[in-house]
């Protein structure tokens, strides 16, 4: 890009006049110009002719950087000795063209505003004008013209009207006049202040006008057949106006802040809004132009106006953004999932373990209508399943269709699940917990706790699946090996885990948690304290948790009073067995054939794969499999048998299915589908 400051054409003489121009390149240039007699006769006495022009009402000065005093001095072009700058009261502004050194590009800044110039562009700009001394590149009020001009056409509107009085006063005050209502100040002083603001500004505006004719020309041009070259990117793209962004396949309206050039790219940096885990924020974001020659059609440009098609999807996608704010527990379908870096967890407090704010239920605040179309694509949420935190796209996230039928899939016995399902209710339901379980300690117990022990297979885990289902509530699993074995990493990783638990109302499950349950003893002090750091953090948690066990001998005794309820998972007997096999057909889409057992649960709405025979079920509970075996052979030999027998009928699968023990001995066992039982989701 040409520099934006820098001049063509032949240094001009003390006899030229000035007239600044920009062409295509952002190139300044000098052409002839009338110079005040007076001014200049001035101007000669003072030894500063060849430093500066006068103008109606304005000047132009030639300026160099003295480093010794740190000043802008003035300068002639024809290399004369710089001299001291002077004061003038006089103009409206200078319009000084500096170099930093004597083969430097030039740049043009317009300084010593009017006081009147300085109020009202301290309420029109802002920025550098609330400086004791403001400057303003020439180049920055040419991007200002339109806000500028619009800002002079309501002066005059002003001054047409019949506003009087206390009103004009306030209209004063509010477009930089801030002493209007001072005991001093008169209306006709508002009115006088708008007199001169319509007379400097429309001086300053005209000069404008005046130095970017040739710019505002070829822009014209360009922008009348869809094209902008990359050096008027600069001018196209307005500060405060509404733009889109394609980005990762995905539209990302935003509000632009400020633009600047890079070394081979036009940077946009605008204003997002975005949803931090407490309330809705604003958020700066970089958007780019790669570097082109020529001209770029305007349809063709990475960032571009957004349109009211745009703008209508934009604010559908963001609608779902914002009710998806707060704390919710939903279900992804799609692939666009990423995982958050640590610097996105570092600028998003809330998605960090304790700095939760947000509970499920919250009233969350509503996002103005107009800062819709500039919510984000993505979401962020925490992947039960890896147990990660990650993005997500909006239009993949679903309601989640929980199984209504879980818990009467659970085969124990039922005084058992009563038990179960009321203390739940109890501990869930908010009008009664706080009142009937509780501690006299501020904060410590209210939940519940289950301790599940029995041999693999027993539907321990499924009794907890069941339950999160039930609730309608999210089912945190963990492993005791994915916490840790030493004392110090526990608490902060178990603490953590029960943090997110409470906020999402989730049921967590640990499995396998033999290390803290098991009693404590005299020679394993690692393992004790393990088990001191576990009883210390579970009992302040005041939701539902269970811990399950296949081989434990004997439960530690501070763990026994701590548990809400300690339920013993008996090996399955014949019964217990032939119920599991209707359920599991049951829910492959394979009834039973010739009879209605009671109990026997059954799916609305699926057309039947298959049939078994009751007889057949009944083989089949007399070979001692255990539940979770019994999950993982059947869809296998399903498929085998559809392949011998393409019939309907399951008749004879009692004989090709054998105790695992038979596969060990041949180094076999039956490999399945991890997914094949749709109806039992297990993460988020």
């Amino acid at each position: 890009m040409s520099d934006s400051s820098s001049l063509a054409g032949s240094e001009p003489t003390a006899d030229d006049g000035l007239t600044v121009t920009q062409d295509t390149q952002s190139e300044m240039v000098l052409e002839d110009a009338m110079t005040g007699d007076a001014a200049m006769d001035e101007a000669a006495d003072n030894g500063l002719s060849n430093t500066q022009h006068a103008y109606d009402r304005y000047l132009v000065r030639f300026q160099i950087w003295d480093p010794r005093n740190y000043v802008w001095t003035p300068y002639d072009p024809s290399h004369i000795k710089p001299i001291a700058p002077r004061e003038d009261l006089y103009n409206y502004f200078y319009l000084d063209v500096r170099y930093t050194n004597e083969q430097s590009h030039r740049d043009f800044v317009v300084t010593n505003f009017s006081a009147i110039l300085v109020d009202f562009l301290r309420y029109a700009i802002g920025d550098d004008f609330f400086r004791n001394n403001p400057e303003y590149p020439l180049e920055h009020f040419f991007r200002n013209q339109k806000t500028l001009k619009a800002d002079l056409a309501e002066v005059h509107d002003v001054l047409a009207s019949n506003l009087a009085g206390e009103a004009l006063k306030e209209k004063a005050k509010g477009m930089g006049r801030t002493d209007a209502f001072d005991l001093d100040k008169t209306e006709e002083d508002a009115r006088v202040y708008f007199e001169d603001v319509a007379e400097h500004l429309g001086l300053l505006l005209g000069m404008i006008d005046a130095q970017f004719e040739p710019t505002a020309t070829q822009i014209a041009l360009e922008l009348s057949y869809g094209h902008i070259a990359y050096d008027l990117l600069i001018y196209y793209f307005e500060p405060g106006h509404k733009y889109y962004a394609l980005q990762e396949g995905h539209l990302i309206g935003f509000t632009l802040c400020t633009t600047h050039y890079e070394t081979r790219a036009f940077c946009l940096d605008g204003e997002i809004t975005r949803w931090n885990g407490h309330k809705f924020t604003y958020k700066k974001r970089t958007f780019s132009i790669p570097q082109y020659n020529g001209t770029m059609e305007l349809s063709k440009l990475p960032c571009r106006i957004i349109t009211d098609d745009i703008r209508s999807k934009l604010t559908a996608r963001g609608k779902l953004y914002a009710s998806l704010a707060g704390v919710h527990y939903k279900s992804c379908m799609g692939d666009n999932i990423s995982d958050v870096s640590e610097d996105e967890l570092e600028q998003h407090p809330a998605l960090v373990h304790g700095k939760h704010k947000s509970r499920r239920g919250e009233k969350i605040p509503d996002v103005p209508e107009e800062e819709l179309d500039q919510l984000p694509a993505f979401v962020y949420g925490f992947e039960l399943k890896n147990k990660s935190w990650e993005s997500f796209h909006i239009e993949d996230i679903e309601d989640i269709k929980f199984d209504k039928n879980a818990w009467d899939h659970l085969v124990i016995d039922e005084d058992v699940k009563d038990l179960i399902k009321g203390l739940v209710n109890v501990t869930t339901n908010a009008n009664t917990s706080r009142h009937i379980v509780s501690d006299v300690i501020t904060g410590k117990g209210g939940g519940l706790i289950a301790a599940l022990h029995g041999p693999p297979g027993t539907e321990k885990t499924l009794t907890a699946e069941a339950v999160a289902e039930h609730l309608q509530r999210p089912l945190y699993t963990i492993s005791s090996l994915e916490l840790s074995t030493f004392p110090s990493t526990l608490e902060s990783r178990l603490s953590g885990i029960l943090s997110l638990a409470t906020t999402w109302d989730a049921v967590v499950l640990i499995d396998e948690a033999d290390v803290f349950l098991e009693q404590r003893s005299l020679h394993e002090l690692e393992r004790n304290a393990l088990v001191s750091v576990a009883l210390k953090v579970l009992e302040y948690h005041r939701g539902v948790l269970f811990l399950t066990t296949n081989r434990i001998q004997t439960f530690d005794e501070a763990f026994l009073s701590r548990f809400s309820i300690a339920i013993k998972y008996p090996e399955l007997d014949t019964s217990a067995r032939l119920t599991i096999w209707r359920k599991f057909f049951e829910l492959a889409g394979c009834p039973l054939w010739g009879s209605e057992p009671e109990g026997f649960v059954t799916l609305d709405g699926k057309e039947p794969r298959c049939y078994v025979s009751l007889s057949d079920l009944e083989a089949l509970a007399q070979k001692p499999f255990n539940g979770q075996y019994t999950l993982v052979i059947m869809p296998t030999h399903i498929h085998f048998s559809f392949q011998d027998e393409p019939s309907k009928t399951l008749s004879g699968l009692p004989k090709r299915w054998h105790s695992p023990r038979r596969y060990f001995r041949k180094n076999h066992f039956p490999l399945t589908m991890s997914r094949w039982l749709s109806a039992r989701r297990r993460s988020f």
